[in-house]
């Protein structure tokens, strides 16, 4: 064995055959059995002692002016047996080491790359282990392996390289992107990461029916056109690679649509302004841009107003009248035509009412009676609210009520204070500004006394006489009420500054109505005076109607006009029978009348033959209602 200069020890053998020396070139070498080198190490110094071993085999030995202990060595390299590599993955099977290196093998270590990386570890072997099986590979891509075996002393020099290509069926393809056009789809795609490591031979188009991919065709090209799609159906794909291997990964699903018509828009929303309503639409099938919309056409009222382009979608529609109805269709526009119009809708424009009018205010020591006139315009919207607010002084408003009325009383008052009053109104796009305020002072003042009810009487004419005493205050002014009931439901239906007034309003046969009076003046409304009630029979001849009513007939007219006509009938029935007699007398003896007894008497005797005596006794019935049935006045009771 050259040793590169002297060996002047002599040399020593472990169990294992292995020989060891040094040299004066400054090496200690390692030698199998058979002459060749295992291991050498380099002391930079002359050798010129003879080595020793232990019985752990570690080797003592000195150079010039060193000591040196070598312990066991790593292994000698593996030995590969089998390589096998198919779809998605590589197999490596190997050999033990034929030198351990004097110690135990620990494991073995596998390393890998490929043509684009560098070498590295990918698996570390348990010594109870020769074979390893890497499935993170890709088909059709060359890898090179390594393997090395370990010990307590190191590793043994990598064994390899070991080349393998798996392969299998192609990857997925890539990037799928659909153009729609009319009454077709073009679908196209990238290659595969990976052939499998076989050229590509064709892809295969899958389409969705009925819940199940079936084959729609096939393609040498990154491409297909779909002919058979129904316009405006949304269908779902994918594709996959095929190669010798067979049929490869499929790409993830993807959708497509042909371009038909486009389905109508949807209105999402019109808000109502000043003489304008804007107007919101969006597609129907949200997400889908497949219809490729150039247009968007707005009809009013069933005529076309209003072409916009597709990227919008909303569109103001001004030079409106508040108020009026305005009915809207839409529709989308592609290079296939006009689609559906959409379903109707219909809105007025509208906007916040102009403040209410007139108002004004009459004040007492208790309360303020407020009254106001309806808005000049309500925008297009009715006014459903008015809302009372008041104040003192230069403090904010405050809301006391909201009513429907076009009056309130403000019940919350302190005598000698001012407030000021200011009335909005509302509708359904919101409240309009506020009124002209006005200012009122509450008199410090007392009420006058109550009046005293002195009479309630009908009149010929069918009026109801209302009669009091004056309490003596000056500027009263006397406020009627009248209910039909005496304890509740009072209203007020006329004010006077005398001390008497007609009633004629709305009155109605065989009804009793009760009545007070109250005196007011600038401080307010007296008590309630006594209650007077008066009757109105179903007899009397008349009643006032002053409003349009019907007047019901008394009793004792209807049964004047039928003894009329009753007695029409009876004197027909008389004359009838005379000209019978007449006749007869010609044949027999003559008929006269004494001078004594008058025509009336005669008709009268004939009527009581013909009908006897209850004829007499109806008439003589009759005639003392006539005389009887008069207005039957009830004063009733007084009540303070």
């Amino acid at each position: 064995f050259p040793s590169g200069d002297s060996v002047l020890s002599s040399p020593i053998i472990d169990g294992n055959g292995i020989i060891y020396f040094g040299s004066t070139a400054g090496y200690f070498y390692a030698l199998y059995p058979n002459g060749s080198l295992k291991w050498k190490f380099r002391t930079y110094q002359e050798v010129y002692s003879s080595a020793a071993i232990d019985n752990d085999n570690t080797i003592y030995f000195a150079s010039e002016n060193t000591l040196y202990s070598i312990g066991n060595i790593p292994p000698s390299p593996v030995r590969l047996a089998e390589i096998i590599s198919d779809n998605g993955f590589v197999s490596l099977e190997w050999e033990l080491p034929v030198d351990d290196g004097g110690a135990e093998i620990l494991n073995f270590n596998v390393y890998r790359n490929t043509t684009d990386n560098e070498t590295e570890l990918i698996a570390t072997i348990p010594s109870s282990e020769t074979s390893f099986n890497d499935t993170d590979v890709v088909n059709g891509v060359e890898y090179s392996y390594w393997i090395s075996a370990v010990n307590r002393e190191g590793e043994s020099e990598l064994a390899g390289p070991f080349n393998a290509i798996p392969r299998g069926p192609p990857l997925s393809p890539l990037n799928i992107s659909v153009d729609s056009g009319p009454a077709y789809l073009n679908i196209s795609w990238d290659e595969p990461l990976s052939d499998g490591g076989y050229p590509i031979e064709c892809y295969r188009i899958y389409r969705e029916e009925n819940g199940i991919y079936l084959l729609l065709g096939e393609s040498n090209e990154t491409y297909f056109v779909d002919v058979w799609a129904n316009p405006g159906v949304n269908y779902s794909y994918y594709v996959a690679a095929v190669n010798e291997y067979g049929e490869g990964y499929s790409s993830s699903t993807f959708w497509g649509m042909s371009i038909g018509a486009p389905p109508p828009p949807d209105i999402v929303g019109i808000e109502r302004f000043d003489g304008a309503l804007y107007l919101d639409w969006s597609m129907s099938l949200s997400g889908l841009d497949e219809y490729r919309i150039t247009e968007v056409r707005i009809y009013r009222n069933g005529s076309l107003h209003a072409e916009i382009s597709s990227d919008r979608t909303s569109f103001n529609d001004t030079g409106l009248v508040n108020g009026v109805n305005y009915t809207y269709r839409f529709s989308f526009v592609n290079i296939v035509g006009e689609g559906d119009l959409s379903r109707e809708f219909t809105m007025f424009p509208a906007w916040y009412p102009t403040p209410p009018l007139n108002l004004s205010a009459w004040a007492n020591r208790t309360q303020v009676s407020l009254s106001w006139n309806l808005p000049d315009d309500d925008r297009g919207s009715p006014v459903t609210l008015y809302r009372v607010y008041r104040r003192t002084g230069d403090a904010n408003w405050t809301l006391l009520k909201e009513t429907d009325r076009l009056s309130w009383i403000d019940t919350d008052v302190e005598p000698g204070s001012t407030y000021e009053y200011g009335i909005d109104c509302v509708n359904d796009i919101g409240p309009s500004q506020l009124s002209d305020p006005i200012m009122i002072t509450i008199p410090t003042g007392n009420p006058p006394a109550h009046p005293v009810l002195n009479s309630v009487s009908l009149t010929d004419e069918g009026y109801i006489d209302l009669k009091w005493d004056h309490p003596g205050a000056s500027g009263i002014i006397f406020r009627i009420y009248r209910s039909e009931s005496p304890d509740s439901g009072f209203v007020e239906i006329g004010h006077t500054d005398r001390t008497e007034y007609v009633d004629g309003y709305n009155l109605i046969l065989n009804r009793t109505y009760y009545y007070y009076v109250t005196a007011s003046n600038e401080f307010g409304e007296s008590q309630p005076s006594n209650v007077r009630s008066i009757f109105i029979p179903s007899s009397f001849s008349q009643v006032a109607h002053p409003d349009g009513g019907e007047k019901e007939l008394p009793i004792y007219v209807i049964v004047i006009l039928a003894a009329v006509i009753l007695m029409a009938v009876v004197s027909i029935i008389i004359f009838v029978i005379s000209i019978r007699r007449r006749s007869d007398k010609s044949r027999t003896e003559p008929f006269s009348v004494p001078s004594s007894v008058t025509s009336t008497e005669s008709e009268l005797s004939l009527e009581q033959e013909i009908f006897g005596e209850e004829l007499s006794s109806e008439r003589s019935a009759v005639l003392s209602d006539d005389m009887d049935n008069g207005p039957q006045i009830n004063e009733g009771n007084d009540t303070e």
